[in-house]
């Protein structure tokens, strides 16, 4: 086996010392999500529950004036409604009018929920959609045998 040079002493225990810090990292991971794991079914019936307490409430404060927040009273907690939010809404074909076409597609996107949703009824719609692998990586652990 040939002697290793100072340089490449070096780098082998820098790579070392760089998977031992990734090992510790990955087994941080791994054991944060198995405690998720185990806590999540508990999780999303209380969400659940909670997203549709949520809301009822929220339609009992449609009775009131948008403008105004509403509180409601329990024995033990109150719920507070704020006022309903703006939404801004676009005039697309005033928009485009104003802004011109260049102006009005560099602006433009499109959803592709919406893509999928015509693409049922027309023809050819398919072909205008690339797809590459651009997107984010999921990361998902597995506990290793004992």
């Amino acid at each position: 086996m040939p002697k290793l040079t100072k340089q490449q002493l070096e780098v082998q225990k820098n790579h070392m010392a760089l998977q031992h810090e990734r090992a510790v990292k990955v087994d941080r991971l791994g054991a944060l999500e198995a405690e998720f794991r185990a806590s999540e079914a508990a999780f999303a019936l209380k969400t659940a529950e909670s997203k549709v307490l949520i809301d009822e409430i929220r339609g009992w404060a449609s009775a009131y004036a948008a403008e105004l927040p509403v509180v409601f009273s329990g024995e033990r907690y109150t719920a507070v409604c704020s006022e309903a939010k703006n939404q801004r809404a676009v005039d697309k074909t005033e928009f485009r009018r104003v802004v011109g076409d260049d102006e009005f597609f560099a602006a433009a996107t499109i959803a592709l929920g919406e893509v999928d949703r015509i693409a049922t009824r027309l023809a050819g719609i398919a072909a205008c959609v690339t797809s590459e692998r651009t997107g984010k990586r999921t990361v998902a652990t597995h506990a290793k045998a004992a």
